[in-house]
Formats: structure tokens, sequence, C-alpha cells
């Protein structure tokens, strides 16, 4: 038997008034995954536990199997496993993102951060790899010491390591800050005022930096700032194998879930530049030789924090389209098969931010089973009355079942 895990992240929403009361699962042409349900098992199923913060992390921890509310390591953890940065024990790791800071009187004409200057943009404009490399490095060789230490990662998003740091420091995630004043909600803890003094020194760093000024000529965005956040120690995750007996891979370009993969003792596989026709590729390839393919569709999520309604749509249809469509194609070959796919998490494009609605699922054991005329939805999955509260328990469901 083998096991594909598909998980479009961010994909499940809100109904929308623009769609007519429709969701933009709802409004997506989708008959892939349409398809699968009209054989499978659909339900809703709660990724994030009560007492956490919704994000990726956590809920990908549940899908996994985990309970987050045991083993949840911290975002930084996490990252740094996906990057491959060691932690020894008392280190903390941070996701430390480029971000965009705005005056709200000068623009980006300012050199202080006074309680004028907010977060415009937590991805910095989407910065490139080329460009972030050269700010990150630039930021270690000026702020890092014996105690701080920063890993250049992809795009916006880095890693700072804190040698013997703090943990029990209150730092949000900066999608959630979009338009908030930076000086009202500087991290807040035992750090001593750390993190704050990192964030001040980086934007004088970065004020004036010759790639921001190119971003600005060009009209894009300057990462005139950082932003910390997720902290995380060490942590040991019993390996998936031992855990429910099957071998498994994971195919994504983001670190956390890279960082996931190698905690669980799952074959981490790198598809750069997010090539879709790769990614199906390489885990119809992974399963010839592993039990279960767990694969990870980002543009969805994306979308959502842009508040873009039609790229959301777009996105959906592209993973049906590109990503489940050949997968099924390529799982005929593969002898008998069982297929769960899901969002990790609500993104909806009113909130442009991850929030805790449990959202559908879909379970296929083959396409030769008995069919019924439905579509899959948040909608039709809430009216199938089939609901698991605890979303790490629908892994072993869907592996023994």
């Amino acid at each position: 038997m083998k096991y594909v895990v598909l998980v479009a992240d961010g994909m499940a929403d809100r109904p929308i008034e623009a769609l007519g009361g429709r969701t933009p699962l709802e409004a997506a042409k989708t008959p892939n995954i349409d398809l699968l349900a009209t054989c499978g098992e659909i339900g809703l199923v709660r990724t994030t536990p009560d007492g956490f913060v919704p994000g990726s992390d956590v809920a990908h921890l549940s899908i996994f199997g985990y309970d987050p509310r045991r083993f949840y390591p911290g975002r930084g953890a996490l990252e740094s496993a996906g990057m491959e940065v060691s932690l020894n024990e008392g280190d903390v790791a941070f996701r430390c993102n480029l971000v965009t800071l705005r005056d709200r009187q000068k623009g980006y004409a300012f050199n202080e951060l006074s309680a004028r200057v907010f977060l415009e943009d937590p991805t910095a404009g989407k910065i490139g790899d080329e460009e972030a490399r050269e700010l990150i490095d630039l930021l270690n060789n000026l702020l890092g010491s014996d105690q701080i230490q920063f890993y250049t990662g992809k795009g916006y998003r880095h890693l700072m390591v804190w040698v013997h740091g703090v943990s029990k420091v209150e730092c949000l995630p900066p999608h959630k800050l979009i338009d908030k004043e930076i000086v009202s909600v500087f991290p807040r803890g035992a750090d001593k005022g750390i993190l704050k003094k990192l964030v001040q020194s980086a934007f004088t760093v970065l004020l004036g930096h010759p790639v921001n000024e190119e971003r600005m000529a060009r009209g894009e965005r300057p990462a005139n700032g950082v932003w910390f956040w997720g902290p995380g120690r060490e942590a040991e995750l019993l390996p998936f194998s031992e855990r429910f007996g099957k071998r498994g891979t994971v195919i994504s370009e983001a670190d956390f879930l890279r960082g996931l993969g190698r905690k669980t003792g799952m074959k981490v596989i790198d598809v750069p530049g997010g090539d879709d026709a790769a990614k199906v590729k390489a885990a119809s390839e992974a399963l010839d030789a592993h039990d279960l393919a767990y694969l990870h569709f980002e543009a969805c999520d994306a979308a959502g924090h842009a508040g873009d309604l039609q790229l959301k749509v777009e996105a959906i249809e592209r993973f049906d389209r590109q990503i489940v469509g050949p997968l099924l194609s390529q799982l005929k070959e593969k002898g008998p098969w069982r297929l769960l796919l899901l969002s990790d998490h609500a993104t909806p494009v009113s909130t442009r931010d991850a929030v805790a609605d449990p959202v559908p699922f879909l379970l296929c054991r083959g396409l030769g089973g008995k069919k019924e005329e439905r579509a899959f939805s948040e909608r039709d999955a809430a009216g199938n009355a089939i609901f698991w509260p605890e979303g790490h328990r629908l892994m072993e469901h869907f592996l023994r079942a």
C-alpha cells in the first residue's frame, strides 16, 4: 500500500460576499479533487489545539500525527533543523524575517523607529535570495557575536540563534502585525530588551543600504527591518517510522516543514524553484522506495496573506490541475494507494492571516469505491458529520483505516 498526503497550505477560507457567499474552494474549478471526493471520505479536522497561535508549524505537526500539546518545539527549532543549523543545549532559535517598515508621514525616508513607524510588509516585498543573502550576511558581520548569529535562508525567511538565550518572550509573527506601529508590539519578556535592541540596530544597518536604494528605485519595497518570532529549543521527536511503522518522505520548500521531516526521521527531498511538475515527479519516485509521500503546496496561503481573492482561486485551480491530477495519473502505476488531501489551516482573504477554524479533509482509498455526487469544500465537509477534534489522530486513521 502506498500513501500520499497532499497539503494545500492555507487553502481553506470563509464565505465571501464577492463570490455570492461561496468560499474560494467552492468557486474554484477542481475536477480532480472533486473526483476524489466522490469516492472518498470527507469531513472536518481541527489542526490547531486550543491555546496555540494558528500557523503552519503547529498545523503540520498535527497532520504528521504528533500532538502539539506534547511535542511542539517552537517554530525556530523546526526552522533550524530545516536549514541544518545545529542547536546546542540552551540555544534558542528564532525565525528572522526581513520586513518593510514605513513611516506614516515620511514614507521610507525616515531614520528612527518612532511611534509613526509601522510594519508594512512581512515579506519585504518578496525579496529574492541573492539580495537577502547580502543583507543577512551584513547583519551577521556587524551585529553577530559569540551570543548572536544570523543564518541565511530563502527570500525573506531567515534564522537567528541566541546562544544560551531566552525563549520566554512574547514576539508575535510579523504577518499578524501588518499596519501595526512596531514600538507597540516590540518583543516582551525575559530577554531584557535584547531583541528590541537588535531590531533597532538592524534598522540602522539596513537604512540606506545600496540593495534597498536599488529596490526603491525599481519601485519595490525595501528590506529595511528584521523581526524575530517563533523561539524554539532543540527537541527530539519519535521517528515517524517507529510511531506508525511507515517510511516517509517530505517534499517542501519551507524550512520549518523540512525540519519537521528531519526531526521525525523522514527523507527530505529538495525541489528548488517551486516547480509543480518536479514535485509530482519527486513524490512519485519517492513512493518506489518509501511507503508515504508528503507533498506541500504553498501558493494558496500566499494568496490568502495577500488578501487577493482572484489569486487564491487561481492557486487552488493550479493545485488541482498541476499537482492533484498528474499525481493521480502516477498513482495508477503504484498498485493499491490511499490519499489524504487537506488544508493545514485556513487563511481567509478577509483576515489575511491564519485562523484556527477546522479545515476540510478528504481521504480516498482508490477510485474504485462507491461514487457519490459531491464536491470538496468547507460546506460539504461540514455537512458530512465527520469531525476530528484532535487533528493529530487523523494520521493514524488514514494509515490504518
